[in-house]
């Protein structure tokens, strides 16, 4: 069996590396530490190279775990947390990407940014963070079915492969919970679209006792005012010389002095 050996290391999460290398060179009978080390001194680069040059020059004396020790301490500086952070909030899904990857990915990289993390806390970042990198589309979906039954970021994976490809069944979730799950986002939608009309509907109008307006912006409201301002008597000249007195049913004249 032809084993593909690792690409080299300059940047990033230093500690999977390590985990894949240890991994690939026990299959390919690299087993003693010493041999470990020449190997891995062949596959650094930039940073991480020189993190392994400074502890080779205590020459045969040092050891493997010292050198794996330094290199996750220098690769989990508040400025690596920082990037994985950014890593992690700009994080999509392509085109013909695989969910349980993106999720993956999501998770290690909030580990890598937040290693301090409570579980409770993590579980919501990943969800939340989840359903706002796969596209619009399936995003608008994942969030009615998450508010109505919450959900992990695995769970969110399985449901986001079966509203993509919408024939192949997701690992792990039969064909009738698929279907409680489409159920679901449809009666969702339903209710939200009564909402949105009852609350036109209760948009009760004060002064003419009519829907969709309120009193403020009352169409009838408006001709009153109209009304009152072109229809009193304030377009008389003021210097008319005389003024009109109603007084017990009768008019009189008198001069303007």
């Amino acid at each position: 069996m032809k084993i593909p050996w690792l690409k080299e290391f300059e940047e990033g999460d230093v500690l999977s590396f390590l985990k894949t290398f240890e991994a690939a060179a026990e299959l390919v009978g690299v087993m003693e530490p010493k041999a470990k080390l020449v190997v891995l001194g062949t596959l650094l680069r930039g940073r991480a190279k020189a993190v392994y040059d400074s502890l080779d020059g205590a020459g045969g004396k040092t050891k493997w775990e010292t050198v794996t020790e330094r290199l996750a301490a220098e690769f989990d500086s508040p400025v690596d947390r920082e990037e994985a952070l950014q890593k992690f909030r700009l994080a999509r899904l392509p085109v013909d990407g695989d969910p349980l990857v993106l999720a993956v990915e999501l998770t290690r990289l909030l580990r890598r940014a937040l290693p301090n993390l409570d579980e409770e806390s993590e579980a919501q970042l990943l969800a939340s963070q989840f359903i706002e990198s796969v596209p619009a589309t399936i995003s608008q979906q994942l969030k009615l079915v998450n508010a109505a039954q919450p959900m992990d970021i695995s769970e969110l994976a399985k449901v986001t492969r079966q509203l993509m490809t919408r024939t192949v069944a997701p690992v792990g979730c039969g064909k009738q919970e698929i279907s409680n799950v489409e159920k679901k986002i449809e009666e969702l939608e339903r209710e939200i679209a009564a909402i949105r009309v009852n609350h036109k509907k209760n948009d009760k109008c004060y002064a003419c006792g009519g829907t969709g307006h309120w009193k403020i912006n009352c169409p009838t409201r408006r001709r009153r005012r109209y009304f009152r301002r072109y229809n009193e008597c304030s377009f008389y000249p003021r210097n008319l010389g005389c003024c009109v007195s109603r007084q017990r049913g009768s008019v009189y004249e008198s001069e303007h002095k």
